[in-house]
């Protein structure tokens, strides 16, 4: 008897779901960039790429959790009382690059706090000849 395949998390792609968890976990928590876990991987025999790793992240979020960031939103839209803060800074020293960070959450008085985070990558030489 045999046990029956488990599906694919993302469509047309070899990334098994722990695959894909071990690459989010390495980035997001290890910190560790995508080209040293290409090297990694290809150490272990395995071809995969930075690209790949960087598609898997990007269409796991979109798929998976981007439906619970947008119903968490609407919940913290219809609280009375907001905290907003904005952040920006250079990407890699760039003089023509600028990221934004903004981050949302509840009051205090609120039973169940929700704190969302939005970002933005600015290309400035682009935002000057067309502005937003």
């Amino acid at each position: 008897m045999k046990s029956p395949i488990p599906k694919a998390p993302l469509a047309h792609n070899f990334g098994s779901a722990s695959i894909i968890a071990h690459t989010i976990h390495q980035k997001f928590n290890l910190k560790v960039p995508n080209y040293r876990q290409e090297e990694d991987w290809a150490r272990m025999g395995l071809p995969i790429t930075r690209k790949e790793i960087s598609n898997w992240h990007i269409k796991t979020s979109q798929y998976y959790l981007e439906p619970l960031y947008n119903l968490l939103r609407e919940r913290l839209l219809t609280q009375p009382l907001l905290h907003a803060d904005e952040t920006s800074y250079r990407v890699l020293e760039s003089d023509s690059q600028l990221t934004y960070y903004w981050t949302f959450l509840s009051g205090k008085a609120e039973k169940q706090g929700i704190t969302l985070y939005h970002h933005v990558l600015i290309d400035l030489f682009i935002s000057y000849f067309n502005p937003l």
